[in-house]
């Protein structure tokens, strides 16, 4: 099933916590790295084998520092292109 919620990164954090998981995550917002590393683990925590995770405009962040951090979750590079790349969870 897909939702399409129309709302602030921030907005949907604070009224999603107690969502259980998501499949596909497309990032296209804010491009500050530690903007995207909060939403990045925020989503990691929600997630399962099998997520995937697309960011948009990734060579305008650090996107090696989100990587790493999204290794810690089992999160592996699978496509790259010149600007979206995206990122799936192996374990």
């Amino acid at each position: 099933m897909f939702n399409f919620i129309k709302m602030t990164d921030t907005e949907f954090m604070n009224e999603n916590g107690n969502l259980k998981y998501f499949n596909f995550v497309h990032f296209d917002g804010p491009h500050m790295t530690k903007d995207v590393i909060t939403e990045s683990v925020w989503f990691a925590n929600r997630s399962v084998k099998g997520t995937r995770f697309v960011f948009d405009d990734y060579p305008k962040y650090d996107m090696e520092l989100i990587h790493k951090v999204l290794e810690k979750y089992g999160f592996s590079i699978i496509e790259s292109g010149r600007n979206k790349i995206c990122l799936e969870r192996t374990q």
